[in-house]
């Protein structure tokens, strides 16, 4: 119990922080959903469903927008990419900003853009503090 109050607080966390198995989604005081993925290589179609039922939780019953750490993704496959970019994501989300440092991860972003066509407004970033700022236009 001290210890995920600990995170809470370091995380800045308005709600709890939720882990499932391939990362930690917490609401930030700013309003913004914070996802943070782990180095997971087979990030399938449960777990982007997991995800993104953790994404609903934090978020109150409000649209919020989404921060999205990628830098330690491995892998994705082409459903949950898909279940990602669908209609169901706006029912929560009003924009993401997904945060990148790797050539990796650049492609999967540069991919799911491309491809998939996300249903929200979506842009790639390499500056956290850009990517919060960009998302703060967002807020309802």
């Amino acid at each position: 119990m001290v210890a995920a109050a600990k995170e809470r607080k370091s995380s800045g966390a308005v709600e709890g922080v939720i882990q499932t198995r391939t990362c930690k989604v917490w609401l930030g005081e700013d309003g913004i959903v914070h996802v943070v993925v782990s180095p997971v290589s087979d990030r399938s179609l449960p777990d982007a469903v997991e995800d993104f039922q953790a994404i609903t939780k934090v978020s109150l019953g409000k649209r919020r927008p989404v921060f999205a750490d990628l830098r330690e993704i491995k892998s994705t496959s082409k459903e949950s990419r898909s279940y990602y970019s669908g209609d169901e994501i706006t029912n929560n989300i009003t924009a993401a900003a997904l945060l990148i440092s790797s050539p990796f991860s650049r492609l999967i972003g540069s991919f799911f853009l491309g491809i998939n066509k996300p249903a929200v407004t979506t842009r790639i970033f390499t500056s956290k503090a850009e990517a919060l700022v960009w998302l703060s236009q967002f807020m309802q």
